[in-house]
């Protein structure tokens, strides 16, 4: 990644100063040869994501299918289908984290986790669709 870029991942996560150091508190993670927010934001897994620097995720943004990507900033569970998805109180358990009850990037992906796609390792048992997708088994 550019310089450049890492400057405006720094200041869409207040992670880092404009010097590339850490702000106290921070908790930076290396990923692909950046330090980044391992919490971040959608904005900010986009500020790489968008085709130019990684491989662009748009579809996360629009499709809604279970069988591609899964589309973020959308409530959880949606109203009307609650009865198809485990209650959100159980996700936790399951590594499965929700923004402000919505389903973001850090829900499904964990950049801890060093698999390819980086995908929420806690889901082993039920399979990463099953552990939402109630309705799926």
């Amino acid at each position: 990644m550019a310089r450049g870029r890492s400057v405006l991942v720094a200041l869409l996560s207040g992670s880092l100063l404009l010097s590339g150091h850490p702000l106290p508190g921070a908790e930076l993670v290396p990923h692909h040869g950046e330090a980044v927010n391992p919490r971040g934001s959608m904005e900010e897994c986009l500020t790489c994501h968008d085709g130019r620097i990684a491989r662009a995720v748009d579809y996360c943004t629009s499709n809604c299918s279970i069988w591609s990507s899964h589309p973020v900033r959308r409530p959880y569970p949606p109203r009307g289908k609650e009865r198809a998805y485990r209650p959100a109180s159980d996700l936790p358990a399951l590594g499965i984290e929700l923004v402000s009850g919505t389903v973001d990037c850090i829900s499904c992906h964990r950049l801890d986790n060093p698999d390819k796609g980086h995908l929420v390792p806690d889901t082993e048992r039920v399979g990463l669709c099953l552990a939402c997708h109630v309705n799926l088994q």
